[in-house]
């Protein structure tokens, strides 16, 4: 039986071929991991703005008189903009427009 002595080495040919194959790899796991940061970020964004539309709606429900400067104060609102849009008996719709930031929040409320 005859050893075969294999000291031939790769050609240039499969060493590029297989360097191609890493960095197609290196770059889809790259994006990957960038896709999955932007996804964090828009989730924490969305959280955020969620709980302060719920934390808005709360106090407004509990109390619909309560002090703008409060609650700009409490949750750092840029502004609170108050636009009566209906009116059935002493009821009153009013929509409310706070602005922090670069974002506007829309509220409806029925006093």
């Amino acid at each position: 039986m005859k050893l075969i002595n294999i000291r031939q080495g790769f050609s240039l040919l499969e060493v590029v071929i297989s360097l191609f194959i890493i960095s197609i790899t290196f770059l889809a796991y790259s994006e990957l991991i960038d896709q999955n940061l932007k996804a964090q970020d828009q989730k924490q964004q969305f959280l955020k703005d969620h709980q302060l539309k719920s934390n808005l709606l709360t106090i407004y429900v509990s109390d619909s008189n309560v002090d703008d400067y409060l609650v700009r104060e409490m949750f750092e609102i840029d502004s609170i903009s108050n636009k009566l849009i209906g009116r059935y008996n002493s009821l009153l719709e009013v929509e409310l427009e706070f602005k922090y930031g670069s974002k506007i929040i829309k509220i409806k409320l029925i006093k």
